[in-house]
């Protein structure tokens, strides 16, 4: 044989050794909402790509077909849950839900039992400011309503990260002395599959330590121990 073909038939064979040893790849999309889709490649009728839909929880996939309608409390009149609960007529009539806060673009909202919807625009992408929306949204709609003797239920698409991140970051404004920490297992308690992206957990250590030394004032909210 000639050298030449020899060496190419190495290398050739090199590859192919190589190939062998790899790991399945898998491909996951991230829509402009936050939703987490991964690529099953050729597994249509017609042969083509599709599209699945999955959540992160933990550090793996699982793919997300079972409704999610679940209204978990955290406290007095301060529930969490996915966009399904939101849906869960019969979940916000047993728990009197009289406001609802959705964290995700153009949710529609239809229950005789809510008197007050609120739509903030929010992407579970860690670069996402958290600050300002709380402070000035978020904080001050979940205390109306806990104030007035009503319930409000806090939602994202998931359940996950964006609701957590929000409800954490309103239990350290409005109770002097809770560390991120315990915050953080208040809501995990009531919502086991809470994980924050990495982003948002960032902003609420920073606002713990605001909080701490003085430079962001407490929201005078209401108790919020379970």
């Amino acid at each position: 044989m000639h050298p030449c073909s020899l060496l190419m038939e190495n290398v050739l064979g090199g590859i192919g050794a190589a190939r062998a040893k790899l790991r399945p790849a898998r491909t996951v999309v991230t829509n402009a909402v936050g939703e987490r889709f991964e690529v099953r490649r050729g597994t249509s009728e017609q042969g083509r790509d599709e599209l699945v839909k999955i959540e992160k929880v933990g550090d793996g996939f699982v793919v997300d077909e079972t409704p999610d309608t679940e209204l978990a409390r955290v406290c007095s009149g301060l529930f969490i849950g996915a966009a399904d609960a939101a849906w869960n007529e019969e979940g916000l009539h047993s728990y009197k839900i009289t406001h609802v806060l959705s964290l995700v673009p153009s949710f529609l909202l239809a229950s005789s039992q809510v008197k007050y919807h609120l739509q903030v625009d929010l992407l579970d992408v860690p670069e996402q400011p958290l600050r300002q929306v709380l402070v000035e949204q978020c904080a001050p709609f979940i205390d109306q309503a806990r104030s007035t003797g009503g319930a409000v239920l806090v939602h994202c698409n998931a359940g996950i990260s964006r609701s957590a991140a929000i409800v954490i970051g309103y239990l350290l404004l409005v109770t002097k002395g809770l560390t991120l920490k315990s915050a953080l297992q208040q809501v995990q308690i009531a919502r086991p599959v809470i994980k924050p992206n990495a982003g948002f957990l960032e902003q609420l250590e920073a606002l713990e330590r605001d909080l701490a030394n003085g430079s962001v004032p407490f929201f005078p909210g209401h108790p919020t121990r379970p």
